[in-house]
């Protein structure tokens, strides 16, 4: 139950060893050894998410995960590809909303104008892709600066899919002249499908929402509704959240409506401190 002083010099495991074991410590524990036993058993093993972690650089931790096999999948919202895309081209991301939405600047950088309305609208119009690998094949072709920081383009050289979940009107890209919604709603639509897919293979494994607060939860309820409709009871599944306040729609949608028999956690922690320590619970023998 108690936790030991961490001693100077210790290894990263002995310090996880150290923390109480009570409450939030105790459940990423628990947490970090289903996701593992699910993986040797061939589960799987899915993060939803909306912007804000690519925003607090955790990109690196979610890629190396892919790297060494245990993410089968991300699902993500549209402001992903922005700061994704801003982050590619800058290795920076974000604008000062309080200034810029006063003088009608906001949401109007050229290049999402022009790669993401226009480039990968024209890619949307030739070819019947998922928004995500769409965006993810657009980042390797323009062959950014930054591209090694941007959680599209490795998941794409990786194979690993990353679905994109529109809502229209909430993206700064829909602001801009020339943006085709039935285009880009057809394409997330096809990522909608596909994250049904996976879903319905996710008995036995693990569904992290990692801080969206409304529309990652009623997108994996409404794909839970759909995969139980047509028999895959999930009875077996389990699921999590990682925020760093408790959510209405996070904590029903995803911890507690749709478990059966296995577990739901709410875990509260700033992104950028939980996630590099579940990162290193997962990689580590502890």
């Amino acid at each position: 139950l108690f936790g030991k002083p961490f001693e100077k010099g210790a290894s990263f495991k002995e310090f996880v060893l150290s923390l109480p074991r009570i409450l939030g410590s105790k459940e990423l524990l628990e947490l970090v050894g289903i996701i593992k036993n699910a993986k040797k058993s061939g589960g799987l093993f899915i993060i939803g998410m909306g912007a804000h972690p690519i925003k607090v650089g955790i990109t690196p931790f979610i890629v190396e995960l892919a790297r060494r096999g245990f993410l089968d999948l991300v699902a993500t919202t549209g402001a992903s590809m922005v700061h994704d895309l801003e982050i590619a081209l800058a290795g920076r991301t974000s604008e000062p909303v309080e200034e810029v939405i006063k003088d009608g600047t906001f949401g109007m950088t050229e290049e999402v104008g022009r790669i993401i309305v226009g480039e990968l609208g024209k890619e949307l119009e030739r070819r019947n892709l998922g928004l995500g690998e769409a965006f993810g094949a657009l980042l390797h072709r323009i062959d950014p600066p930054y591209k090694e920081e941007s959680l599209f383009y490795n998941l794409y050289s990786l194979g690993v899919p990353i679905t994109v979940h529109l809502a229209i009107g909430t993206d700064v890209f829909g602001m801009h002249k020339g943006f085709r919604g039935d285009l880009f709603g057809r394409a997330s639509y096809k990522d909608f499908l596909f994250f049904v897919e996976k879903i319905k293979a996710l008995d036995g494994g693990v569904f992290l929402n990692l801080g969206s607060a409304v529309i990652i939860p009623e997108v994996f309820l409404k794909a839970v509704g759909m995969a139980r409709n047509q028999g895959f009871m999930l009875e077996n599944m389990n699921t999590c959240v990682f925020d760093f306040i408790r959510q209405y729609r996070a904590y029903e949608n995803v911890a507690r409506r749709p478990i059966i028999k296995g577990k739901g956690f709410y875990i509260i922690g700033q992104h950028e401190l939980l996630f590099p320590l579940f990162y290193g619970m997962l990689v580590e023998e502890v």
